[in-house]
């Protein structure tokens, strides 16, 4: 899996992409726009030709994870989904949407939680090394890994 990191910073973004062994992360280009919607209109563009895929922010795992521990953490996690497949086309109607709601039981609302939760524990993260000045946060990377992981059950 190619792993895209983002480095934002106050006059400039970086961009770096690891090799597909995740041992080696090389920069691809550095951004100058201010413009925060340009801007993640570039950062999308540069993903999905990269890496061939794009993951939007209410999809990312730490967003998931740190909702709410009710009802409502199903819809999130739905929304989530939809989300993935209305950027990335080749995905469409290929995620599970609807049986996410059955994981949130009256008596037990904190079930779901405590399954994303899980995925802390799954893959242990590798630390990338980089050669510049850039970095990958851990929690960037387990949403990877939780996308990588849908990726392969969609397929």
């Amino acid at each position: 899996m190619i792993i895209m990191s983002v480095d934002y910073g106050d006059v400039r973004t970086g961009i770096a992409i690891c090799d597909k062994m995740q041992i080696l992360a090389s920069p691809v280009c550095v951004i100058t726009e201010k413009d925060r919607e340009r801007l993640a209109e570039k950062v999308k563009e540069i993903a999905i030709e990269k890496c061939g895929f794009f993951l939007p922010e209410c999809a990312y795992y730490d967003y998931i994870n740190d909702s709410p521990d009710d009802a409502n953490k199903a819809t999130i996690v739905k929304k989530a989904m939809e989300a993935i497949e209305d950027e990335n086309p080749k995905m469409s109607g290929v995620l599970p949407k609807e049986v996410y709601a059955q994981l949130v039981p009256e008596e037990e609302p904190e079930l779901l939680s405590n399954i994303v939760r899980i995925f802390n524990n799954i893959c242990p993260v590798r630390t990338l090394k980089f050669t510049r000045k850039s970095r990958t946060t851990k929690g960037y990377k387990k949403q990877l890994l939780m996308v990588s992981a849908l990726w392969r059950s969609a397929s």
